[in-house]
């Protein structure tokens, strides 16, 4: 299921000019100033349903957007500037989000699923035992040890 409204509604002069006034154009952004969700997305309804204002004025000034995201270049969620936005799908999204520097991926201790600490890596690349007995002693595969010592796994964990 989509985690937006398809399509955005035929939108009238009263109401884009409603939109409009709920703009501060700045520079570069065009700043919302409307209602703001939690991740500082503006929205506004039209005809009751929610819409996100980017998408909004991306209908408005640039044309169809149904089916698929509209970004962000300027990574500033309240920015309605149909210059600084563009058409992607969830991959790209994901893809823009991580060039970004805002994905955060969870390795080592972070992940909740974790079986060994870093204190336990740095044991395992440091310890001369064997695979097998290393496993056992720590109650994880001989497979894991190898991958560790082969720095395929846990590599960001330093000596």
């Amino acid at each position: 299921m989509s985690k937006f409204k398809s399509s955005i509604p035929i939108i009238n002069e009263r109401e884009k000019l409603r939109f409009e006034s709920k703009i501060t154009k700045t520079d570069s952004c065009w700043i919302w100033g409307g209602g703001i969700k939690s991740k500082g997305y503006g929205y506004l309804y039209i005809k009751r349903s929610s819409f996100t204002a980017h998408r909004v004025s991306y209908s408005l000034y640039v044309g169809n957007c149904d089916n698929l995201l509209v970004l962000h270049k300027c990574d500033n969620p309240p920015c309605v500037n149909p210059d600084h936005l563009f058409l992607g799908t969830d991959l790209d999204n994901a893809t823009d989000r991580m060039n970004k520097g805002r994905f955060r991926s969870l390795h080592g201790e972070e992940n909740g699923s974790s079986k060994l600490t870093e204190l336990q890596v740095r044991e395992i690349l440091t310890s001369s035992e064997r695979n097998k007995d290393v496993a056992k002693r720590l109650d994880v595969s001989k497979q894991m040890v190898s991958q560790i010592r082969k720095r395929k796994i846990w590599k960001h964990v330093s000596l």
